[in-house]
Protein backbone atom coordinates (compact mmCIF):
# COMPACT_ATOMS: atom_id res chain seq x y z
CA UNK A 1 0.00 0.00 0.00
CA UNK A 2 0.62 3.82 -0.59
CA UNK A 3 2.50 4.90 2.89
CA UNK A 4 2.12 8.34 1.65
CA UNK A 5 -1.43 8.55 2.86
CA UNK A 6 -0.72 7.96 6.46
CA UNK A 7 0.22 9.89 9.91
CA UNK A 8 3.73 9.00 9.10
CA UNK A 9 4.34 11.51 6.39
CA UNK A 10 3.47 13.71 9.30
CA UNK A 11 5.96 12.70 11.19
CA UNK A 12 8.57 12.73 8.55
CA UNK A 13 7.98 16.61 7.94
CA UNK A 14 8.54 17.52 11.59
CA UNK A 15 11.55 15.14 12.12
CA UNK A 16 12.82 17.14 9.20
CA UNK A 17 12.68 20.14 10.45
CA UNK A 18 10.41 21.47 7.33
CA UNK A 19 8.16 23.93 8.47
CA UNK A 20 7.20 25.42 5.13
CA UNK A 21 3.35 25.90 5.16
CA UNK A 22 2.61 24.88 1.45
CA UNK A 23 4.46 21.17 2.11
CA UNK A 24 2.16 21.18 5.65
CA UNK A 25 -1.06 21.87 3.45
CA UNK A 26 -0.12 19.27 0.68
CA UNK A 27 0.56 16.63 3.38
CA UNK A 28 -2.54 13.76 3.42
CA UNK A 29 -5.25 14.78 5.39
CA UNK A 30 -8.53 12.94 6.52
CA UNK A 31 -11.75 13.96 7.06
CA UNK A 32 -14.10 12.84 10.01
CA UNK A 33 -17.45 14.11 10.87
CA UNK A 34 -17.78 15.24 14.66
CA UNK A 35 -20.70 15.11 17.08
CA UNK A 36 -20.44 18.16 19.16
CA UNK A 37 -22.64 17.08 21.85
CA UNK A 38 -20.54 14.02 22.31
CA UNK A 39 -16.95 14.68 20.82
CA UNK A 40 -17.28 11.42 18.84
CA UNK A 41 -16.73 10.63 15.05
CA UNK A 42 -19.93 10.20 13.56
CA UNK A 43 -20.17 7.35 10.89
CA UNK A 44 -21.43 9.19 8.52
CA UNK A 45 -22.33 5.76 6.36
CA UNK A 46 -24.48 4.60 9.10
CA UNK A 47 -26.53 7.67 9.38
CA UNK A 48 -29.47 8.48 8.19
CA UNK A 49 -28.72 10.66 5.50
CA UNK A 50 -26.05 8.44 4.22
CA UNK A 51 -28.85 6.95 1.55
CA UNK A 52 -29.40 3.80 0.72
CA UNK A 53 -27.27 3.36 -2.31
CA UNK A 54 -23.81 3.11 0.28
CA UNK A 55 -22.26 -0.32 -0.96
CA UNK A 56 -21.80 -2.70 1.46
CA UNK A 57 -17.96 -2.77 1.28
CA UNK A 58 -18.15 1.11 1.65
CA UNK A 59 -19.25 0.68 5.43
CA UNK A 60 -17.04 1.36 8.54
CA UNK A 61 -15.90 -1.43 10.19
CA UNK A 62 -16.71 -2.07 13.86
CA UNK A 63 -15.51 -4.06 16.74
CA UNK A 64 -18.12 -6.63 18.03
CA UNK A 65 -18.94 -4.38 20.93
CA UNK A 66 -19.42 -1.31 18.64
CA UNK A 67 -16.33 0.38 18.67
CA UNK A 68 -15.43 1.67 15.36
CA UNK A 69 -12.16 0.42 13.69
CA UNK A 70 -10.11 3.22 13.00
CA UNK A 71 -7.76 2.30 10.01
CA UNK A 72 -5.49 5.78 9.96
CA UNK A 73 -2.71 4.62 8.25
CA UNK A 74 -4.81 2.01 5.11
CA UNK A 75 -4.92 4.76 2.34
CA UNK A 76 -7.91 2.91 1.22
CA UNK A 77 -9.80 4.43 4.72
CA UNK A 78 -12.81 7.17 3.40
CA UNK A 79 -11.47 9.63 6.00
CA UNK A 80 -8.91 9.70 3.00
CA UNK A 81 -11.14 10.20 0.67
CA UNK A 82 -11.78 13.75 -0.02
CA UNK A 83 -7.55 14.04 -0.02
CA UNK A 84 -7.74 11.27 -2.74
CA UNK A 85 -10.53 13.71 -4.59
CA UNK A 86 -8.36 16.98 -4.54
CA UNK A 87 -4.97 15.79 -5.47
CA UNK A 88 -7.17 13.97 -8.54
CA UNK A 89 -9.14 17.46 -9.27
CA UNK A 90 -5.32 19.00 -8.93
CA UNK A 91 -3.72 16.66 -11.36
CA UNK A 92 -7.01 17.87 -13.69
CA UNK A 93 -5.99 21.03 -13.68
CA UNK A 94 -2.83 21.25 -14.36
CA UNK A 95 -3.14 18.62 -17.28
CA UNK A 96 -5.62 21.11 -18.67
CA UNK A 97 -3.52 24.23 -17.78
CA UNK A 98 -0.69 22.79 -19.33
CA UNK A 99 -2.83 21.72 -22.59
CA UNK A 100 -4.48 25.24 -22.54
CA UNK A 101 -1.20 26.53 -22.49
CA UNK A 102 0.53 24.51 -25.45
CA UNK A 103 -2.69 25.40 -27.69
CA UNK A 104 -2.34 28.97 -27.09
CA UNK A 105 1.59 28.81 -27.99
CA UNK A 106 0.34 27.31 -31.35
CA UNK A 107 -2.03 29.97 -31.98
CA UNK A 108 0.53 32.71 -31.38
CA UNK A 109 2.91 31.20 -33.38
CA UNK A 110 0.06 30.97 -36.45
CA UNK A 111 -1.26 34.25 -35.87
CA UNK A 112 1.55 36.30 -37.65
CA UNK A 113 0.29 35.84 -40.80
CA UNK A 114 1.20 31.94 -41.38
CA UNK A 115 -1.79 30.10 -40.43
CA UNK A 116 -1.27 26.73 -37.82
CA UNK A 117 -4.24 24.95 -39.25
CA UNK A 118 -4.89 21.65 -38.02
CA UNK A 119 -3.83 19.13 -40.51
CA UNK A 120 -1.43 21.26 -41.75
CA UNK A 121 -0.02 22.98 -38.59
CA UNK A 122 3.48 23.53 -39.99
CA UNK A 123 2.31 24.88 -43.54
CA UNK A 124 1.52 28.14 -44.85
CA UNK A 125 -1.80 29.62 -44.59
CA UNK A 126 -4.19 28.48 -48.14
CA UNK A 127 -5.60 31.67 -48.41
CA UNK A 128 -8.91 31.30 -46.47
CA UNK A 129 -8.92 34.03 -43.29
CA UNK A 130 -5.18 35.64 -44.07
CA UNK A 131 -4.24 38.93 -43.28
CA UNK A 132 -6.72 39.58 -40.71
CA UNK A 133 -6.08 41.25 -37.30
CA UNK A 134 -4.05 38.55 -35.07
CA UNK A 135 -5.80 39.95 -32.38
CA UNK A 136 -9.16 39.03 -32.91
CA UNK A 137 -11.05 36.06 -32.92
CA UNK A 138 -11.72 34.34 -36.26
CA UNK A 139 -15.09 33.02 -37.18
CA UNK A 140 -15.47 31.07 -40.51
CA UNK A 141 -19.02 30.71 -42.00
CA UNK A 142 -19.10 27.05 -43.88
CA UNK A 143 -22.28 26.62 -46.28
CA UNK A 144 -22.51 24.93 -49.49
CA UNK A 145 -23.59 28.17 -51.39
CA UNK A 146 -21.47 31.22 -50.59
CA UNK A 147 -23.89 33.89 -50.71
CA UNK A 148 -22.33 35.91 -53.88
CA UNK A 149 -23.63 36.55 -56.86
CA UNK A 150 -20.25 35.79 -59.61
CA UNK A 151 -20.29 37.14 -63.01
CA UNK A 152 -18.53 37.64 -65.83
CA UNK A 153 -18.36 41.15 -68.16
CA UNK A 154 -19.22 40.08 -71.58
CA UNK A 155 -16.87 43.52 -72.95
CA UNK A 156 -14.09 42.93 -70.56
CA UNK A 157 -14.07 39.35 -69.72
CA UNK A 158 -13.44 39.97 -66.16
CA UNK A 159 -14.88 37.92 -63.33
CA UNK A 160 -17.11 40.02 -60.84
CA UNK A 161 -18.85 39.09 -57.35
CA UNK A 162 -20.98 41.29 -55.22
CA UNK A 163 -22.88 39.92 -51.95
CA UNK A 164 -26.24 38.00 -52.55
CA UNK A 165 -29.48 38.88 -50.64
CA UNK A 166 -28.57 35.42 -48.38
CA UNK A 167 -29.23 35.97 -44.26
CA UNK A 168 -25.32 34.46 -44.42
CA UNK A 169 -24.28 37.43 -46.22
CA UNK A 170 -21.71 40.17 -44.85
CA UNK A 171 -24.53 43.17 -43.43
CA UNK A 172 -22.84 46.15 -42.27
CA UNK A 173 -23.14 46.78 -38.55
CA UNK A 174 -22.96 43.43 -37.45
CA UNK A 175 -22.61 42.37 -34.02
CA UNK A 176 -20.55 39.55 -35.02
CA UNK A 177 -18.35 41.41 -37.26
CA UNK A 178 -17.05 44.12 -34.68
CA UNK A 179 -15.76 41.76 -32.58
CA UNK A 180 -14.21 39.25 -34.95
CA UNK A 181 -12.46 38.77 -38.41
CA UNK A 182 -15.33 36.59 -40.47
CA UNK A 183 -14.59 34.31 -43.67
CA UNK A 184 -17.25 32.43 -45.70
CA UNK A 185 -16.00 29.29 -47.09
CA UNK A 186 -18.69 26.96 -49.84
CA UNK A 187 -19.21 26.61 -53.49
CA UNK A 188 -20.36 29.33 -56.15
CA UNK A 189 -22.95 29.39 -59.16
CA UNK A 190 -21.55 31.07 -62.18
CA UNK A 191 -22.63 33.07 -65.00
CA UNK A 192 -21.67 31.92 -67.57
CA UNK A 193 -20.20 28.61 -66.18
CA UNK A 194 -16.73 27.96 -65.24
CA UNK A 195 -14.82 26.38 -68.42
CA UNK A 196 -11.72 25.88 -66.94
CA UNK A 197 -9.00 26.14 -64.35
CA UNK A 198 -7.98 29.59 -65.53
CA UNK A 199 -11.49 31.12 -64.08
CA UNK A 200 -11.91 29.27 -61.32
CA UNK A 201 -8.27 31.15 -60.09
CA UNK A 202 -9.63 34.25 -61.47
CA UNK A 203 -12.85 33.67 -59.17
CA UNK A 204 -10.59 32.54 -56.01
CA UNK A 205 -8.85 36.11 -56.53
CA UNK A 206 -12.08 37.97 -56.41
CA UNK A 207 -13.32 36.20 -53.44
CA UNK A 208 -10.22 36.69 -51.83
CA UNK A 209 -11.16 40.78 -51.46
CA UNK A 210 -14.04 39.35 -49.79
CA UNK A 211 -13.00 37.23 -47.51
CA UNK A 212 -14.60 34.40 -49.16
CA UNK A 213 -12.95 30.73 -50.67
CA UNK A 214 -14.53 29.04 -53.12
CA UNK A 215 -14.51 25.12 -53.21
CA UNK A 216 -14.83 23.87 -57.54
CA UNK A 217 -16.48 20.29 -57.89
CA UNK A 218 -16.44 18.35 -61.06
CA UNK A 219 -21.00 18.42 -61.99
CA UNK A 220 -21.39 14.94 -62.34
CA UNK A 221 -20.24 14.47 -58.35
CA UNK A 222 -22.12 17.81 -57.61
CA UNK A 223 -25.20 16.92 -59.17
CA UNK A 224 -24.80 13.44 -57.47
CA UNK A 225 -24.30 15.10 -54.12
CA UNK A 226 -26.62 18.03 -54.22
CA UNK A 227 -29.94 16.93 -56.67
CA UNK A 228 -29.04 13.82 -55.54
CA UNK A 229 -28.34 13.14 -51.73
CA UNK A 230 -29.59 16.54 -51.01
CA UNK A 231 -32.77 17.07 -52.56
CA UNK A 232 -33.71 13.41 -53.02
CA UNK A 233 -32.68 11.80 -49.93
CA UNK A 234 -32.12 14.41 -47.22
CA UNK A 235 -34.43 17.20 -47.69
CA UNK A 236 -37.59 14.67 -48.09
CA UNK A 237 -36.31 13.22 -44.73
CA UNK A 238 -36.11 15.93 -42.85
CA UNK A 239 -39.18 17.14 -43.79
CA UNK A 240 -40.76 14.00 -42.63
CA UNK A 241 -41.62 12.87 -46.78
CA UNK A 242 -41.79 8.82 -46.29
CA UNK A 243 -39.85 6.63 -49.33
CA UNK A 244 -42.59 5.33 -50.35
CA UNK A 245 -44.58 8.61 -50.93
CA UNK A 246 -41.79 9.61 -52.64
CA UNK A 247 -41.03 7.24 -54.94
CA UNK A 248 -43.29 9.13 -57.76
CA UNK A 249 -42.60 12.67 -56.19
CA UNK A 250 -38.89 12.68 -57.24
CA UNK A 251 -37.19 16.55 -56.86
CA UNK A 252 -36.01 15.88 -61.07
CA UNK A 253 -36.56 13.76 -64.35
CA UNK A 254 -34.75 10.82 -64.26
CA UNK A 255 -32.97 12.23 -67.47
CA UNK A 256 -31.56 14.70 -65.65
CA UNK A 257 -29.47 12.58 -62.98
CA UNK A 258 -26.38 11.54 -64.21
CA UNK A 259 -25.40 8.14 -65.08
CA UNK A 260 -21.44 9.31 -65.67
CA UNK A 261 -20.30 9.19 -62.36
CA UNK A 262 -16.81 7.86 -61.57
CA UNK A 263 -16.85 4.30 -60.87
CA UNK A 264 -16.45 4.89 -56.60
CA UNK A 265 -19.95 7.01 -56.66
CA UNK A 266 -22.21 5.14 -59.33
CA UNK A 267 -24.48 1.83 -58.81
CA UNK A 268 -25.38 -0.67 -61.17
CA UNK A 269 -28.90 0.75 -61.61
CA UNK A 270 -28.15 5.02 -62.47
CA UNK A 271 -29.58 4.70 -66.03
CA UNK A 272 -33.24 3.51 -67.83
CA UNK A 273 -35.33 4.04 -65.10
CA UNK A 274 -39.09 4.40 -65.59
CA UNK A 275 -39.33 6.57 -62.07
CA UNK A 276 -37.40 9.36 -60.46
CA UNK A 277 -36.86 7.48 -57.61
CA UNK A 278 -34.71 4.69 -57.67
CA UNK A 279 -33.70 3.28 -54.25
CA UNK A 280 -30.52 1.90 -56.04
CA UNK A 281 -28.52 5.25 -56.73
CA UNK A 282 -28.27 5.99 -53.02
CA UNK A 283 -24.89 4.46 -52.64
CA UNK A 284 -23.40 6.66 -55.52
CA UNK A 285 -25.09 9.78 -54.15
CA UNK A 286 -24.01 8.61 -50.57
CA UNK A 287 -20.53 8.24 -51.59
CA UNK A 288 -20.87 11.88 -53.58
CA UNK A 289 -22.34 13.22 -50.04
CA UNK A 290 -19.10 11.95 -48.16
CA UNK A 291 -16.45 13.75 -51.01
CA UNK A 292 -17.80 16.97 -50.97
CA UNK A 293 -17.93 16.81 -46.95
CA UNK A 294 -14.60 15.44 -46.75
CA UNK A 295 -13.31 18.48 -49.10
CA UNK A 296 -14.84 20.71 -46.92
CA UNK A 297 -13.44 19.21 -44.08
CA UNK A 298 -9.66 19.18 -45.33
CA UNK A 299 -9.99 22.98 -46.41
CA UNK A 300 -10.88 23.94 -42.81
CA UNK A 301 -8.22 21.46 -41.34
CA UNK A 302 -5.76 23.59 -43.22
CA UNK A 303 -7.06 26.86 -42.54
CA UNK A 304 -8.85 27.02 -38.71
CA UNK A 305 -6.25 27.68 -35.50
CA UNK A 306 -6.96 26.98 -32.01
CA UNK A 307 -9.45 29.43 -30.54
CA UNK A 308 -11.41 30.04 -34.57
CA UNK A 309 -15.25 29.41 -34.75
CA UNK A 310 -16.30 27.37 -37.00
CA UNK A 311 -20.18 27.93 -38.10
CA UNK A 312 -21.53 25.33 -40.59
CA UNK A 313 -24.92 25.99 -41.89
CA UNK A 314 -27.60 23.23 -42.99
CA UNK A 315 -28.18 19.98 -43.56
CA UNK A 316 -25.72 19.58 -46.96
CA UNK A 317 -23.07 19.72 -44.86
CA UNK A 318 -24.07 17.73 -41.62
CA UNK A 319 -21.09 15.40 -41.84
CA UNK A 320 -18.63 18.43 -41.37
CA UNK A 321 -18.44 18.98 -37.84
CA UNK A 322 -17.47 15.37 -36.98
CA UNK A 323 -14.84 15.37 -39.58
CA UNK A 324 -13.34 18.38 -38.52
CA UNK A 325 -13.25 16.95 -34.75
CA UNK A 326 -11.96 13.80 -35.63
CA UNK A 327 -8.75 16.13 -37.04
CA UNK A 328 -8.48 17.80 -33.74
CA UNK A 329 -8.23 14.48 -31.92
CA UNK A 330 -5.64 13.04 -34.15
CA UNK A 331 -3.45 16.17 -33.51
CA UNK A 332 -4.27 18.08 -30.10
CA UNK A 333 -6.55 14.40 -28.64
CA UNK A 334 -9.02 17.65 -27.60
CA UNK A 335 -11.61 20.11 -28.93
CA UNK A 336 -9.63 23.37 -29.85
CA UNK A 337 -11.68 25.54 -32.02
CA UNK A 338 -15.68 26.25 -31.01
CA UNK A 339 -18.21 24.38 -33.71
CA UNK A 340 -21.71 25.70 -34.35
CA UNK A 341 -23.89 23.46 -37.01
CA UNK A 342 -27.30 25.55 -37.16
CA UNK A 343 -30.05 23.45 -39.28
CA UNK A 344 -32.36 25.82 -41.68
CA UNK A 345 -34.64 22.84 -42.05
CA UNK A 346 -36.87 21.01 -39.29
CA UNK A 347 -35.66 17.79 -37.85
CA UNK A 348 -37.44 14.85 -38.75
CA UNK A 349 -39.77 13.12 -36.16
CA UNK A 350 -38.98 10.12 -34.82
CA UNK A 351 -41.37 8.08 -37.37
CA UNK A 352 -38.77 8.45 -39.60
CA UNK A 353 -35.72 6.91 -38.40
CA UNK A 354 -38.90 3.81 -37.49
CA UNK A 355 -39.27 4.10 -41.31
Amino acid sequence: KDSRLSMASLRSIRTSGVSNVRNLANLPYRTLDIDMSTATVIDSFSSPTAGADVMEEEKQEHTEDGVRIDTWDFEDDLTFRPYVVREALIKKTKIISRMESDITDMSETGSDGASSGLLNPDSADSGAGSGNDPSRRRIFFVCYHLPVIVTRDPVSQQWNACWSESLLAKTEGSHILQYMDAHWIGTVSTNPHITDEKDKEAIRQVLAKMNCTPLFFDKDIQDAYYLGMCKQVLWPAFHNIDSVDFVRSGHMDPRDIPTNLPDDMSSDSTSGNVSDWNQARLVGWWRAYQHVNKAFADMMASTLRPHDTMWVHDYHLSLLPKMVADYERAKFNANVIRKVYFLHIPFPTSKIFRE
